[in-house]
């Protein structure tokens, strides 16, 4: 219960946190057992006390729950893990300091790239990674991922998320798995449209209700309409695989025209459960980082210049061929 209230908190509409809950808190860590030591006696990283800008209690829920993961892929892999990317869902209100004090309470170090240098991971950018887009293959090479990003062509893209909570609606320009961009490009904020009223709990609590799936179809017309049709459709959640969402989701494209859409929906592959989490693993192996297994060093640390990231594609290869 804890949990579910706490992901409703960072769910909700952005809003600035009361004065009264910024105090800064002290939150008790795990204490160290001979668990947290493997047979080979390799310990595990030193986990630092936290002081909480924000919530404490998010911060210790959302530790433990990152700790019981870690134990957990511990246990099944047989080596001790120290590195992780965090991927989730719009969170508004979960912040960058949050998450990072979340990682400290599992003994975890967040692994950030110069391309995602502390910013949230949207689980819609690890997800277009899971399916074989936005990555560059020869991710070793600078040189080529440079270029890779400069010519990447931009595919707008409609995620859709149903779970027992909430049927949520993305809409985003990505520029290589990297890059997410909304309507708004001086923010970069995310179209996105959540409805708690149309989850799969208020279903199962209401399964008399003929209005019901054609309130979602309804509901994705809507979204669609008041932005553009989108070129790619990937599905997320753990009721996305539900026959009448799924019939839904087509009769919703078919209604605009949009036959492209269905056929990727009907033609679908993954698992949309596990899509995400799939695509983070993705970003660590190709993690491009910091600059010490650079051999140009000139040309490493300008690449990680923070402006960068906003070039456009003539200045990347201006940039890339006078290196």
């Amino acid at each position: 219960m804890d949990y579910l209230q706490m992901m409703d908190r960072f769910a909700a509409e952005y809003s600035i946190i009361p004065k009264s809950s910024q105090d800064k808190a002290q939150i008790a860590l795990p204490k160290k057992t001979k668990s947290d030591e493997f047979s080979d006696g390799v310990p595990r990283k030193k986990q630092l006390p936290l002081e909480a800008p924000s919530s404490s209690s998010d911060i210790q829920i959302l530790g433990q729950m990152l700790l019981a993961l870690r134990k957990s892929a511990e246990q099944h892999l047989r080596i001790p893990i120290y590195l992780a990317i965090a991927t989730h869902p719009q969170l508004p209100n979960l912040d960058h300091s949050t998450l990072q004090q979340a990682f400290n309470y599992a003994g975890l170090a967040n692994i950030e790239s110069y391309k995602y240098f502390s910013k949230k991971v949207s689980e819609l950018s690890t997800a277009y990674a899971a399916l074989g887009y936005g990555m560059c293959e020869h991710w070793t090479d600078i040189r080529v991922c440079e270029l890779y990003d400069a010519d990447f062509e931009e595919e707008y893209t409609l995620a859709i998320s149903f779970t027992d909570t909430s049927l949520t609606l993305t809409s985003v320009s990505i520029i290589g798995a990297h890059d997410l961009r909304g309507s708004n490009w001086a923010t970069a904020n995310l179209d996105y449209t959540s409805l708690p009223n149309l989850s799969m709990d208020q279903r199962k609590g209401n399964e008399e209700d003929i209005h019901f799936w054609p309130k979602v179809r309804e509901a994705i017309v809507t979204h669609i309409v008041k932005l553009r049709i989108p070129q790619r459709v990937i599905l997320l959640g753990d009721q996305t695989e539900n026959r009448e969402f799924l019939q839904s989701v087509e009769d919703a494209f078919i209604a605009i025209g949009a036959w492209q859409l269905v056929y990727q929906v009907r033609n679908i592959t993954y698992d949309p459960l596990f899509l995400a989490a799939r695509g983070a693993a993705e970003f660590a192996k190709c993690w491009q980082g910091s600059t010490w297994n650079c051999i140009e060093q000139k040309y490493c640390a300008k690449e990680r210049d923070h402006d960068v990231e906003h070039w456009t594609r003539e200045q990347y290869h201006q940039a890339v061929r006078h290196w």
